[in-house]
């Protein structure tokens, strides 16, 4: 320990009455001061300089923390992008299986309609088919009946004239006068055709 850290021990050891240890005693104090002095002022600067470290420091973890906190938002964003992303695949995905289901529902219908459609056209052409069929068997018959009846009318035309040359002949033996008598045997033959008939 110095004597300058104990000034007033000093003065009392030195003596009260002599004026050169007393002056001596206050330059001792004055470098004791002095040293004090710069001892604080070292002190403070060391302090000030620390505090300037602490609050560059400082600076740089607020801005440390405010990039990470921006690397954390940005983290979050992806991370709701993502789930949007996932929400709409999932949203995409159950749209396709809807159409699907709604495709094979079309071509189940369409399949069934055409079937259907195959069936009608198939029966309707197996009536079609049947009622010609009909038709020309009908039309047959009705030609043959008709050829029948043709027939018939031809042999009643046919009987019919000769009926009527008979009655024009005998006629015509009636009209002949008497003075252009027939030859006796063609009379003979008529009058015996005229009491056939």
């Amino acid at each position: 320990m110095s004597d300058n850290d104990h000034p007033e021990e000093l003065r009392r050891g030195s003596g009260a009455g002599d004026p050169a240890r007393a002056l001596s005693s206050i330059e001792l104090q004055k470098q004791a001061f002095l040293a004090l002095s710069s001892e604080l002022t070292r002190i403070l600067s060391d302090l000030s300089r620390k505090v300037a470290d602490a609050s560059e420091r400082l600076r740089e973890t607020e801005l440390e923390i405010a990039r990470k906190r921006g690397e954390l938002e940005t983290v979050h964003e992806i991370e709701i992008s993502v789930e949007a992303l996932g929400r709409l695949r999932e949203e995409q995905r159950l749209e396709r299986e809807n159409l699907e289901r709604l495709r094979a529902e079309q071509t189940r219908v369409r399949e069934a309609e055409q079937a259907e459609a195959r069936r009608r056209f198939e029966e309707e052409l197996q009536s079609l088919r049947k009622r010609a069929m009909e038709r020309h068997e009908a039309s047959e018959k009705e030609f043959e009946r008709r050829e029948e009846v043709l027939a018939g009318r031809e042999r009643e035309a046919a009987r019919l004239l000769g009926e009527v040359e008979m009655l024009l002949g005998r006629i015509a033996l009636r009209a002949r006068p008497a003075a252009d008598p027939l030859p006796g045997g063609l009379r003979g033959k008529q009058e015996e055709r005229g009491r056939v008939q």
